[in-house]
């Protein structure tokens, strides 16, 4: 994703939004005085080559809590650096599921992540 300015009537609040496949995929963060991020409420992103992303957030620091679902995908949970859950999913086959399918819970608050750029 690359970040894209906002409109000048909104930059002066802050925060920043982010596009890709020409605009398609938007995400757009803003800033709220005493935020405090949700424990389960979360944005979930299907990608591709799940375990490249895994392994370049673990490299910069961030959590990675794996679960594999019942409906046919694998996915893990992070976090951002103030505390926002992240679900980052991929479809699979289901001959490709091994192991248990139990759900993880959720990443705790106190979990300590640094800023991936």
């Amino acid at each position: 994703m690359t970040e894209v300015p906002k409109p000048s009537g909104l930059a002066r609040h802050g925060g920043c939004w982010f596009a890709a496949d020409g605009g398609q995929v938007q995400i757009r963060v803003d800033i709220e005085t005493g935020f405090r991020p949700p424990r389960r409420a979360h944005p979930a992103v299907r990608v591709t080559e799940l375990d490249a992303l895994a392994a370049h957030l673990e490299r910069h620091g961030a959590p990675v809590v794996w679960c594999v679902s019942r409906l046919g995908q694998r996915r893990f949970y992070t976090q951002d650096p103030v505390g926002n859950r992240l679900e980052f999913l991929e479809t699979i086959e289901p001959a490709d599921i091994a192991g248990p399918l139990a759900p993880v819970g959720p990443i705790g608050p106190a979990a300590s992540v640094a800023s991936v750029s």
